[in-house]
């Protein structure tokens, strides 16, 4: 790909509402000088990202395409603002390393996923990272834009990539490219918010004067960043105008103020981080699956320390930023049936300030609450007695569990007030669904179970097994 073929990436986003199920949708309009390769490849690619789960590895959903008046239009779900936006309506606010780890994970996370499919985005930068809810669903962010993704073995030495700021040296040298170029741009992408501007200035032309090649001692050839100084000395270019006030990245550590231990401890796990995926030699550069294997984003370095217990607990908290609100939205998709778990999860369970009666009124309440009382107990008694002359007509079970043949008059007792669940199937891709309500039921039963350690069981009457509500 020539720079040429890059500026012809332009496109238009569209907010419309898709009139069949009133679904409000992005849809990316290219212009009718997109070249149609460049529009055969980037369909290709998105009818890949099919294969995976947009929520899962976050990457933007993408529905379908159409072509309309000569221009190509890809519908894709609606998302909120890209970082950049993000940070503007912050007023260029730095983030919390706790913050930063929630988005960082999503993205090595969207980066695996595509590498797994043999792809390398080549245009990570804050523009083409979105939010799904920025007040709903804090740090909830997804990649997206993959205009430019290609087959990393197809890649060749010498191939124009990334955007300026966002460059690896290895494309700036014209050196071996692989998927590990995402890494560095990603590298960047994370200083960005941590700094609130980025670590190299896209204004910047003389992108390759950044780095310098040296020989290494085994005769090899290495590349270094310059200083501030040897940049000047090369370009002329006053470096307050390319680069971030950093000599290393351990000045990372403290460039902002650090309110305790624990989050000192946490920003040396970052820089620790951003120090193997800033590596100048491509083929050490840590990988994405690599990366989610270290203490930031494992947090191990915070749960061996019991200083940083309430750290703990605070990361934790942003990296299961959507959890419940995501658990919510699928219950009232379900019905009331699975609504019952969620009803009784202590986490709706909130106290209640206590309320001051008058004398007449307690003694009124008491009254109230004795009869009440006595009501359910001769319901209960009833229930009881119903339930036991029932249970006396039903058939026995073996000591197999093998039930006879019932009578025609027989009912069995109600036990509990949940109903029965319908019985799990598989689809043709192996994956579980409901006959009433396909794959949603089954996700959010699977979300419930993960979420609650404790589920309310009922005793079946029919099958004397324990059953899952």
């Amino acid at each position: 790909m020539n720079k040429q073929q890059l500026a012809l990436t332009k496109k238009v986003m569209a907010k419309c509402q898709n009139l069949t199920d009133q679904q409000i949708v992005a849809i990316k309009v290219l212009n009718k000088s997109e070249e149609k390769e460049l529009t055969r490849r980037e369909l290709g690619v998105l009818m890949a990202l099919t294969l995976l789960d947009s929520e899962v590895d976050s990457v933007i959903k993408y529905h379908e395409h159409f072509h309309h008046m000569g221009h190509t239009c890809m519908v894709f779900e609606m998302l909120d603002m890209n970082l950049t936006e993000f940070m503007e309506s912050r007023h260029w606010a730095p983030l919390k390393c706790h913050e930063i780890r929630a988005i960082a994970k999503q993205l090595l996370g969207a980066l695996e996923a595509l590498n797994n499919l043999g792809f390398t985005h080549t245009d990570i930068k804050p523009e083409n990272v979105m939010l799904a809810d920025a007040v709903n669903r804090p740090f909830r962010v997804k990649l997206t834009d993959f205009g430019l993704a290609v087959p990393v073995l197809t890649i060749k030495p010498g191939t124009w990539m990334q955007p300026k700021g966002y460059r690896a040296p290895e494309v700036s040298f014209s050196f071996h490219l692989s998927e590990a170029v995402d890494m560095w741009g990603l590298a960047c992408v994370l200083v960005y918010l941590y700094l609130g501007r980025h670590m190299f200035l896209s204004g910047c032309e003389n992108h390759t004067n950044f780095f310098i090649q040296e020989e290494a001692a085994d005769g090899s050839t290495q590349l270094r960043m310059r200083t501030p100084e040897e940049y000047t000395a090369v370009s002329g270019i006053n470096t307050s105008h390319c680069f971030s006030l950093l000599a290393s990245l351990d000045e990372l550590l403290h460039i902002q103020p650090h309110q305790d231990s624990a989050e000192l401890a946490d920003r040396k796990a970052f820089v620790e981080l951003l120090k193997r995926m800033f590596h100048m030699d491509w083929n050490r550069r840590v990988t994405a699956q690599q990366a989610l294997q270290l203490p930031f984003l494992t947090m191990s370095h915070l749960s061996e320390d019991p200083d940083c217990k309430q750290y703990l607990i605070a990361s934790r908290q942003a990296m299961n930023f959507d959890l419940v609100k995501t658990i919510e939205a699928e219950m009232e998709s379900v019905g009331p049936t699975a609504r019952v778990a969620l009803d009784i999860c202590p986490i709706h369970t909130l106290p209640q300030p206590p309320t001051v009666h008058s004398p007449q009124q307690s003694t009124a309440l008491q009254q109230s609450t004795a009869l009440q009382q006595s009501t359910a107990l001769q319901q209960s008694t009833a229930l009881q007695q119903s339930t036991a002359l029932q249970m006396s007509a039903a058939p026995q079970l073996c000591a197999g569990h093998q039930l006879s043949a019932a009578p025609e008059s027989f009912v069995a007792p109600v036990v509990s007030v949940v109903p029965e669940m319908p019985v799990a199937q598989k689809d043709s891709a192996g994956r579980k669904s409901s006959p009433h309500n396909p794959g949603c039921f089954t996700k959010a039963m699977r979300r419930i179970s993960r979420t609650f350690c404790r589920i309310k069981t009922a005793l079946c009457c029919r099958v004397c097994t324990s059953v899952k509500e």
